[in-house]
Order: C-alpha cells, then sequence, then structure tokens
C-alpha cells in the first residue's frame, strides 16, 4: 500500500475515533474514556510512523544508492519529486500536518535546485502534464517562485 493511502487511512480512522471520543467526554464512565484515549494515541503513533517512513523515503531518493548517468540521475529525481509533492499534499490534507510538510517541501527545494545546478531544470517540464493535479500543483508553484 502506497504511503500516501496509508495516511488517509489513518486520518479516516481518527475522524472516526474522535465522532465516538466526542461523545463520551460528558460520561462518567472514566473506563471506556481510558481505553478510547489510548486507542486514539495508537492511531497517533501509527501515523507518526508512516510519516517517517515517507520522510524516510524522500530522503533516500535524493541519495540514490547506485552511481547514476546525469539523465538518470534527472529522471530519479523528477519521479522523487513526483513522490514528494504526493506526500506533502496528504499530510497537508489529510492530516494538517505542517512540520511534516515544511519538511517535504524543503526537500523538493533541494531536488529542484540539484535539477538547476546541472543545467536540467526543464527536466520537470513532464511534471506540468503530471495526471496527478497535486504534483502538477507543486511544480507550478516551485517553477513559479522562481521566476518571480
Amino acid at each position: 500500500m502506497e504511503i500516501e493511502q496509508s495516511i488517509v487511512q489513518v486520518a479516516e480512522r481518527l475522524d472516526a475515533w474522535w465522532e465516538r471520543f466526542s461523545a463520551m467526554l460528558d460520561s462518567d464512565d472514566r473506563i471506556a474514556q481510558g481505553k478510547a484515549l489510548l486507542q486514539g494515541f495508537e492511531m497517533a503513533k501509527e501515523f507518526d510512523r508512516i510519516k517517517a517512513d515517507g520522510l524516510a523515503a524522500v530522503t533516500a531518493l535524493l541519495v540514490p544508492q547506485n552511481p547514476m548517468t546525469e539523465r538518470d540521475r534527472m529522471e530519479w529525481l523528477v519521479r522523487a519529486f513526483s513522490f514528494a509533492a504526493k506526500l506533502k499534499a496528504t499530510l497537508h490534507d489529510e492530516m494538517r500536518d505542517i512540520d511534516g510538510e515544511t519538511t517535504v517541501v524543503r526537500q523538493i527545494a533541494v531536488m529542484a535546485d540539484e535539477l538547476r545546478a546541472v543545467g536540467a531544470y526543464s527536466a520537470f517540464a513532464v511534471l506540468l502534464e503530471d495526471e496527478d493535479r497535486r504534483v502538477r500543483a507543486s511544480i507550478g508553484a516551485y517553477t513559479n517562485a522562481q521566476i518571480d
């Protein structure tokens, strides 16, 4: 399962959990409240683990394990950008995780700067036609910021 989908599922479970938990806040059933809190903590820990996996994956994409030609490196960075853009949007849209989103934005900037440094900034043009609107929005925002 993709990291983004895992985050979406945790967010949906947290929403459902909150509906159940908020209804029992006025209850005197401290045992049920305690159990519900533990369930919430477990879901939060699961989200933290999934997010850590996603951030580690983006970091790993910045440093490939094998030597690459410049062309392969450009293609690698374009794929990495696409993955990072989806993760960034999911962290924001599903969990409102601004810290995680900011971390990914910084990594995206490194990818774009690396492509620009080797004169291959135009390699990102393919992302403007990506089927995922989150990828198109990210590359559009980044390239627009660089033009201004």
